[in-house]
């Protein structure tokens, strides 16, 4: 008896850490209607206009000829203080990507990445492909902030 109650209290313990985490998951996901937007089919990719889909997105959007195009948007994340579980709260902290038409290197916060396919410039318009909208503006990866 007493076994079952300690596993009853390991789990319910499990459960309250977990649920707040799913919470704080679902409101940071966004989505993106792509309908709203002017899409281009290329090489097998769709291809999507970075600036009105990063701003639909709540990013700002800076362009320099030096700098190219820097995407930044506060995101509320999760940290630890004094390493104890009880102790999470949520702080903001700055997510930016850097990158250049026509080169397929850009940067995450201080990380290099590179891309599959070079944002592409059509009709004074940046593009990027679908998948770069997905993987690092709709679900943005927290690098070296």
């Amino acid at each position: 008896m007493n076994k079952t109650i300690k596993m009853m209290a390991v789990s319910l313990l499990a459960a309250s850490l977990l649920i707040p985490g799913l919470t704080s998951a679902a409101e940071m996901s966004m989505k993106v209607d792509y309908s709203k937007f002017t899409m281009m089919e290329k090489n097998g990719e769709t291809w999507v206009p970075l600036r009105q889909i990063a701003k639909s997105l709540g990013y700002t959007v800076n362009w320099s000829k030096a700098d190219g195009i820097t995407l930044t948007k506060e995101i509320m994340m999760e940290e630890m203080k004094d390493m104890e579980v009880k102790d999470m709260e949520m702080k903001p902290k700055m997510y930016m990507i850097t990158l250049m038409p026509g080169n397929k290197d850009f940067m995450v916060g201080m990380d290099k990445m590179m891309l599959t396919h070079a944002p592409m410039i059509m009709k004074n318009t940046t593009y990027v492909t679908k998948d770069f909208i997905e993987k690092y503006l709709v679900n943005p990866m927290m690098m070296d902030m």
